[in-house]
């Protein structure tokens, strides 16, 4: 495409942010353009999807600036999941404070919620996973409570060497 449409179409997706974000990343010219546009990057910031999980993301990434931030986010929740590569077709998983994007199967194999490690780890064990380990809130096998999820690895490794 010539250089000089990349602005008109920009302006075309003006209503939606992540396409907008996943325009000005893909091409140069729109993103040295935009990079220190703090006026655009608030306008996406406020069209992400997913704004209560968003929320959160943001207070744990506030170290990030704005632009960081909100590509992110945008790349996060159009990745696939980490584990088996399943397409979730832009859906955000609430899975970001420990890094990784999983789907439901994957979350079940990979991670290890707090009440199941009750059944099988003493009580100090278990207060220095909470207080060491990241952790996210999903839901519950009822999908009426959230409860805090771990990543079963790093759980094992650490009941395996005690």
């Amino acid at each position: 495409m010539l250089p000089e449409l990349w602005p008109a179409v920009l302006d075309h997706l003006q209503n939606d942010g992540p396409a907008s974000v996943r325009l000005v990343t893909a091409v140069a010219s729109l993103y040295r353009a935009k990079k220190s546009d703090r006026e655009f990057w608030k306008r996406a910031e406020l069209m992400v999807r997913h704004w209560a999980r968003y929320m959160a993301f943001r207070s744990l990434n506030s170290h990030l600036g704005l632009q960081r931030r909100v590509m992110s986010w945008v790349f996060y929740c159009d990745s696939r999941c980490n584990v088996c590569g399943c397409n979730l077709f832009g859906q955000c998983t609430g899975t970001f404070p420990l890094r990784v994007k999983l789907c439901r199967s994957c979350c079940v194999s990979h991670l290890i919620s707090e009440r199941e490690l009750c059944h099988t780890v003493n009580v100090g064990t278990l207060q220095y996973i909470r207080f060491t380990f990241k952790y996210c809130y999903i839901a519950m096998s009822d999908n009426k409570t959230f409860g805090k999820h771990f990543l079963r690895h790093e759980v094992t490794a650490l009941v395996n060497s005690s």
